[in-house]
Parts: structure tokens; sequence; C-alpha cells
């Protein structure tokens, strides 16, 4: 793949530190790219950009939120998580979303006493006080969301979770950021020495369900293979399927080294969705050089896209720092990898 970016400029002062990739969707005749932006005071909002070819972008003006004073702006109400279109579901809900939230302690204990199947132990954190979970929202045109009312699952997937509707499998289908973590000791409590995610391996979990409600705990398909260096993991997903071939699922993970805090996207494939093969001399894109827009680090987003002139497009966020590095020193823009 060639990159090229940034493709949308920053506009100021309400992306000043930045613009990072969201899902991007061929809807029709239009492509359609949801993002994040940054304003230098930290506050974070979604925004929304329009195209007909891919390549040159329009901010269509939403008027659904007042920034500064005005409502003349392509500012979204919120954006719940990754969104991907549903042919099988009714109107108001053609378009869905899977994102991750955290629950207080007393919810937790909750959820976990009234669905046990879909709690995960690990989903709470002792260090941080709060438990990840995987939550569902629906909208009749990606503007407009309702939370579907209970979590998808209570487990700890903390960065970019992927939802689907796999046609073939007739099934809604979650990619989902697991830990490739070994059986503890007999013995062992958590508090004891290093917490389980200091000895876990980021990997990359799935889980299916007949309704976009209650989807059982994921099972890790994709996890670091014995050619990656014992610092790198599967940091992200980003699934995807061919354009026009719902049989060709594809994932893009971005690898992260944790040593040399660098990144590089690689490619997977599978033709059933549960069973994974990597390509030989996989890797699409690594990261630019210092000084580059994304001369620090690169996360492929979803989703893969055939342009009009007929090669195909892959979204990213570039970010000019290392992922490690001081987070006030943020700075991130668009790419697309082609």
């Amino acid at each position: 793949a060639e990159k090229g970016g940034p493709i949308i400029g920053r506009e100021r002062p309400l992306g000043a530190m930045g613009l990072s990739s969201g899902p991007l969707l061929k809807d029709g005749a239009k492509f359609r790219f949801w993002a994040g932006c940054q304003e230098e005071q930290g506050a974070g909002h979604e925004v929304y950009f329009e195209s007909t070819d891919g390549l040159v972008w329009e901010r269509p003006n939403l008027k659904l939120v007042d920034w500064g004073g005005e409502t003349e702006n392509n500012v979204l109400l919120g954006l719940p998580g990754a969104i991907f279109i549903d042919p099988a579901a009714p109107p108001e809900q053609r378009y869905k979303a899977v994102g991750t939230r955290d629950l207080t302690k007393e919810r937790y204990d909750e959820l976990c006493a009234k669905y046990p199947d879909r709690c995960e132990p690990r989903a709470w954190r002792t260090d941080v006080g709060v438990a990840f979970a995987l939550f569902g929202a629906y909208s009749p045109d990606g503007y407009h969301w309702t939370d579907v009312p209970e979590p998808l699952a209570v487990e700890h997937a903390d960065t970019q979770n992927i939802g689907c509707w796999d046609a073939l499998l007739g099934k809604y289908v979650l990619w989902t950021r697991n830990w490739w973590l070994s059986e503890r000791a007999p013995g062992y409590a958590e508090g004891q020495g290093q917490p389980w995610y200091m000895v876990g391996r980021r990997s990359i979990g799935r889980s299916e369900a007949a309704t976009f409600d209650q989807f059982p705990l994921s099972e890790i398909v994709l996890h670091s293979p014995p050619d990656m260096l014992p610092s790198e993991v599967l940091y992200t997903n980003c699934y995807g399927t061919y354009p026009g071939a719902p049989e060709a699922r594809l994932m893009f993970p971005a690898v992260w080294d944790m040593a040399s805090d660098s990144t590089r996207i690689v490619l997977a494939s599978s033709t059933d969705s549960r069973y994974w093969d990597w390509l030989p001399n996989g890797t699409l894109f690594e990261t630019g050089e210092f000084g580059e827009f994304d001369g620090g680090t690169v996360f492929a987003a979803p989703n893969l896209v055939e342009l009009p002139r007929g090669d195909f497009a892959l979204p990213y966020t570039g970010y000019a720092f290392p992922h490690k590095y001081p987070r006030g020193a943020w700075a991130y823009d668009l790419g697309m990898a082609v």
C-alpha cells in the first residue's frame, strides 16, 4: 500500500490537535467518514465528512451541535463506537455501533449476578476502580443514536472493538481486544506480584450472536505468532471484508512493538471468520519517518473500500509521536493507504 495524507486538513480551533480516523463506509453512491477531533484545551468531539470519490472530502452542515455559539458545523451529537451498516435490520436500526464504556463496581456486580456467562472477572480493574463492558447502539441515519439497554458483554476489551453483520453466517459478530494469558499458578490471587495484564499479550477476540443484544464472551482467534518479537502485540484488529466479496474476511491489525514503541500494519485473512491465516510478508505499511504526520504511530481503521477509479483504500490515523510519548504532545491526522 502507498500511504498518503493528511487527507483532510485540521479545522481550527475545533480540531487544532488533529483528526483521528473513525469508520469509513461506502454507503450507496456516497463515502461516509466519521472521525474524532481534539481542541488545544483537550476537549474532544466527533465530526463527520462526506465524499463522492473517497479522495476529496466535504464537511456537511449538520446543524446538530451548538459549538462556539453556532450550529453551522459538521459536529456530531456523539459517536457510540465503530459503525457498521446492517442490511438485515429495519430502517430505524440500519446503522449499528459497538463501543466500550466503564462500569462502576456496583453496576459490575449487578451485571455479573444477572448474566454470569457474559461477565468476565478480568473486566474489573482494581488498579483504576472501573470495569470495562461492550455496548451497542443503533441509528436510522448515523447521527442520532439509541443505546441497546444492556451491555453486549462485560469483558476487558478496551480498544477498537468492531461489530458487523455477517451475511454468510446470518449472525452478528464482534471483534474485540482480548488478552492471551496462560493459567495462573494454583493459589495465585490478584494483587500478588504483577497484575494479569502485565503478563498477558494483547490479542484479537471474536464473539457471535443471532441478535444484536446478548453476546457470549469473546474467544481469541488471533494472537502474536512465533515469528513476532516477544515485545510485539496485536494492538488493534481493524476487521473488514474485501469489497463485494463477503466471504473474504480481512484483518488489518496494528502490531505494536513495546520495546521500540513503533507500529506497523499487517494483514490476515479468513474464509469462515473463525480460522485465520497470516499473509506471507504481510506488512502493508509502517510508521513514517520522524517529522512526518505519521512518523510516530499508525493505527488502521475500518473499512477497506473500493474507490471509483478502481483501487482500494484503507483509512488510518497517523500520530506525529510514538504511542507512549507524553500524551500532552499528541498530534495526529487522517491518512489513507491506497
